[in-house]
């Protein structure tokens, strides 16, 4: 029987925040893309495109700060406490932990990390005594700090005295076997991923078709005013449009290529299903192959 308890973050502002906030995003994204395909030579192409550019940016990390908040949990039980923030694993031994307090009971503030919104108050903030807090919270209020030795952890609850309170009556107890300290960063995902040379290799041949096709389709773009788009049943050229659209092209492509490594990363995280990413990444790649293919039929067909 154990007697371990998780506590959530508050969820309801945060998800209805992402959420929508992704959905804004993406609609604005696709409307501007849309809209790139559309115009002709000038600014207004390339203000429609910068836009769909900053959403595909912007999308990717939105959906990892989520993923980060959706998987996020607080565990306390007699041993310990484990923290989980997405990628992010804090596992604290009993014995390492000074004192939990509600932010509420202690004197002076604490500097909160520059950049966050509702579901993602994450990052790392120095104190006046040269020690760090770590955030991994969902909102700026209702705050718990964990001390263990130089450094302090920020938590949210969505019962902050609740947790205090178990905490207090845990510790009374005392630990009978303190959980191993650990500590797991998303950087070190990115290692192990690097590390695997048939998933580097993918990645990097990716990588190296979406930068070809941008060059190629740079060096096609001046030669020519307009560009072949739909075909009739003879072969013959029907229909034409402005070459700067074939920007479009590699644009698509980083989008595809930026889903499917996340995508795959997802999967890369467990030894099981190492099979369906290497799937993933190598969909990715057959993509690029196509858009490459696509360009080269581009370039001698008018």
């Amino acid at each position: 029987m154990t007697d371990a308890h998780i506590f959530r973050p508050s969820s309801r502002l945060p998800v209805l925040f992402n959420l929508t906030l992704i959905l804004l995003l993406s609609v604005g994204g696709f409307y501007s893309f849309w809209q790139a395909s559309r115009a002709g030579v000038g600014p207004v192409f390339l203000l429609y495109l910068l836009r769909s550019l900053i959403a595909v940016v912007l999308i990717p990390l939105l959906v990892y700060r989520f993923f980060s908040f959706y998987k996020s949990a607080y565990q306390l039980e007699r041993d310990g406490v484990q923290l989980r923030w997405g990628l992010r694993i804090e596992d604290i031994p009993m014995d390492k932990i000074q004192w939990i307090q509600a932010m509420k009971d202690l004197e002076g503030e604490l500097p909160l990390p520059r950049v966050r919104w509702p579901g993602s108050v994450v990052g790392t903030r120095r104190l006046q005594d040269s020690s760090v807090v770590e955030f991994m919270a969902s909102r700026t209020s209702g705050i718990v700090l964990i001390a263990a030795g130089e450094k302090y952890y920020a938590i949210t609850p969505s019962d902050p005295d609740g947790f205090v309170r178990l905490y207090e009556r845990l510790n009374e107890l005392g630990s009978l076997s303190p959980i191993p300290a650990r500590s797991v960063y998303p950087s070190f995902l990115l290692a192990r991923f690097w590390m695997d040379v048939p998933a580097r290799n993918v990645l990097i041949g990716s990588l190296a078709l979406g930068i070809v096709i941008l060059a190629w389709v740079s060096f096609l773009i001046p030669t020519r005013d307009m560009f072949p788009l739909r075909f009739g049943s003879d072969g013959s050229p029907m229909e034409f449009a402005p070459s700067v659209r074939l920007l479009l092209l590699p644009v698509i492509y980083g989008i595809i290529f930026t889903a499917d490594f996340l995508g795959g990363l997802y999967f890369f995280r467990y030894p099981e299903r190492r099979t369906h990413a290497f799937v993933v990444w190598g969909a990715g790649l057959v993509t690029g192959i196509f858009f490459l293919t696509a360009v080269l039929f581009i370039q001698f067909s008018g």
